[in-house]
């Protein structure tokens, strides 16, 4: 099956963009009228849904922050009332509620309504710099959005009814274990829902069973990986034949993780593509490659997608670097319009038709997730150098026998703000070849940064348990004033 939605996954540009406005235009309707947090940004704007009809009117709408969500979530639910109600069914729903009253029967109405208003569940968005999680609601409504995008997901990747999913994203309230659940069902897969943990017995798990799909968090997969291949040192007999695709998301992935994990896995049998997804709890779905680099398709009937100048935060063009934003056109529960991700695609959105046929816009790769370290930007100035924390990631990443990693920014004292500042590199290393890559480490840190790190070499297993032990695991960590 090449396609899940072929009539949305092919659909032509121009009927794209005469859907995706008379969306939009619904949206800020409902938005208007049901969302306290938008009835109160449109009133002190001086605008109405009537403003809001183009892809062009968008940019009227101020930008929604992270911030704004944080500081009252349930503001962002549509609350609908009777009266509110009102303003916003269609002619038709209105008509059938009259003649259902008549007979004095309202449920059937009631409980679509039910259906589609009515919180259900929720996921939580990660809240790193607050340390506090943050709920984003769905209705069965959005339930229904959410299996039918992990469809089209599953679909892109190459799943089948006929494929064998294994699901080590952590069980609990985020929502890429439940959307990839959602996933399985809905093409009719096979899925072993293990979430995180129990590494050796996941092994085995996908050996016995023949796992086609994988699905997980970079850092964990890779964790995974390096244990089949141990497994098999050790003498037991693991194989991955089976394997096809390694779908990993959540977390930044740099080229040479992704290196180490393809490594691991034709070590251990598979003849595996190892693709990336992107996502977020606030956007409530995901998006997945086709092939690798091919950019994260998108989902034209759920979002509208802007991409934005960092420093101005007025559009750019297609495929120019830029902060993403993105707008709900279907759904209920939590709502944004204009969210702003503080995500940056290095090399925008491109709307043109991807190889695999589909003709939906893309975000192409790599994305610079600002949140994914403990400070809200991704340029730290140490010893008075700018400090890029992604080419950190990036350079420790492509050091080979650098098993697993972490850099750390502090101070000599930590107690003293106006201390030196020091970089530590928490280095698993692998076994014989300490004293070489610790050298190897040093050497390129500082030629690339002209700054020269202290290594804490570390049990391999031991680092990996900690970066493992969260949801994201961070590889990047600035400790000052903290």
């Amino acid at each position: 099956m090449k396609y899940w939605n072929p009539e949305i996954e092919t659909m032509d540009t121009e009927t794209m963009k005469s859907m995706q406005e008379r969306k939009l235009h619904n949206m800020v309707r409902l938005a208007y009228h049901h969302s306290p947090f938008y009835r109160k940004l449109f009133k002190e704007n001086g605008l109405s849904p009537a403003d809001i009809r183009t892809l062009d009117d968008l940019t009227k709408i101020p930008l929604t922050k992270k911030e704004n969500l944080m500081e009252q979530p349930k503001d962002f639910i549509l609350q609908p009332t009777e009266v509110t109600l009102r303003k916003t069914l269609p002619t038709s729903t209105k008509l059938r509620a009259a003649f259902y009253d008549k007979l004095m029967s309202m449920q059937k109405v009631t409980s679509e309504l039910k259906e589609e208003y009515k919180p259900v569940m929720f996921v939580v968005s990660s809240g790193r710099a607050s340390g506090m999680p943050t709920p984003v609601f769905y209705t069965k409504k959005d339930s229904e959005i959410l299996s039918e995008c992990g469809a089209r997901i599953g679909t892109t990747i190459g799943g089948t009814e006929d494929s064998i999913f294994h699901i080590a994203f952590p069980a609990g309230l985020h929502m890429a274990f439940w959307q990839c659940v959602a996933a399985s069902d809905t093409i009719g897969a096979l899925s072993i829902r293990f979430g995180a943990g129990m590494t050796d017995k996941q092994v085995l798990i996908i050996d016995k069973f023949g796992v086609t799909d994988m699905v997980g968090v970079p850092t964990y997969t890779k964790h995974l990986s390096e244990a089949a291949v141990r497994m098999k040192e050790e003498g037991h007999d693991v194989s991955f034949s089976n394997l096809k695709n390694v779908l990993c998301a959540g977390e930044r992935f740099p080229e040479g993780m992704k290196k180490r994990i393809l490594e691991n896995l034709e070590a251990v049998g598979a003849d595996c593509r190892v693709l990336e997804g992107y996502g977020s709890s606030e956007c409530k779905t995901s998006f997945v490659e086709c092939a690798p680099g091919s950019g994260f398709h998108l989902h034209p009937d759920v979002h509208i997608w802007e991409i934005l100048d960092e420093k101005t935060l007025e559009p750019v063009g297609e495929g120019e670097r830029g902060v993403l934003a993105f707008t709900h056109i279907d759904f209920r529960g939590t709502v944004f319009l204009r969210f702003l991700t503080h995500d940056v695609a290095e090399r925008g959105i491109v709307y043109e038709k991807c190889e695999c046929g589909r003709t939906s816009p893309r975000i192409m790769s790599p994305i610079g997730r600002m949140h994914e370290y403990s400070t809200k930007i991704n340029i730290a100035r140490v010893k008075g150098t700018n400090l890029d924390l992604n080419a950190v990631d990036d350079l420790l990443s492509e050091i080979p026998g650098l098993e697993a990693y972490q850099a750390i920014i502090t101070k000599t004292d930590p107690k003293d703000p106006y201390s030196l500042d020091e970089v530590i590199i928490k280095a698993g290393i692998e076994k014989g070849k300490e004293s070489d890559i610790e050298k190897l480490i040093i050497s390129r840190i500082k030629n690339s940064f002209e700054i020269t790190p202290s290594i804490m070499s570390i049990d391999t297993l031991t680092l990996e348990d900690e970066l493992v032990e969260k949801w994201k695991a961070v590889r990047v960590v600035d400790l000052r004033g903290v």
